[in-house]
């Protein structure tokens, strides 16, 4: 069996291989962050994998905080399952320092039960060696999940 070439989830470490070229490639924090959000609208994992570090700290509202990337991922599949839809948009972004950018958004969710919703929420990420290792997102996402 040959060894491929392309970026893709690796067995042996549970994490995804990086993208040695990318074209795409942001050129700011913020550009990142913005990457970054649009991965999750996609539910693209390639692409959340290659923007954050492997070691990447993450907290959803109040749920138990992951510190892996294989962690952060699985989190972002079990949440999506338990929904239909999700999209951000950012209302405000702003890079406080060299290695931190908040982002104000509304969320709109699409339910399995069809229901709506548009919640606020306020993330934080950190940025180290131009890749997220901190993610942390302030939020209410009860009336997501409830019944």
């Amino acid at each position: 069996m040959s060894q491929s070439t392309q970026p893709g989830f690796n067995r042996a470490t549970n994490t995804f291989e990086r993208e040695q070229d990318m074209t795409d490639a942001p050129q700011t924090n913020i550009d990142l962050v913005r990457t970054l959000i649009r991965a999750v609208d996609n539910a693209d994992h390639h692409a959340i994998a290659a923007r954050t570090a492997t070691d990447v700290r993450f907290r959803f509202g109040n749920a138990t905080p992951t510190s892996t990337q294989s962690e952060l991922l699985a989190a972002a599949e079990s949440f999506r399952a338990a929904i239909a839809d999700l999209r951000h948009t950012v209302l405000d972004i702003w890079e406080v320092d060299d290695d931190t950018v908040i982002a104000i958004m509304d969320v709109y969710y699409r339910r399995l039960d069809g229901r709506e919703l548009n919640l606020p929420c306020c993330n934080v990420f950190r940025v180290r060696d131009g890749l997220i290792d901190t993610y942390l997102i302030y939020m209410d996402v009860n009336p997501v999940i409830a019944p």
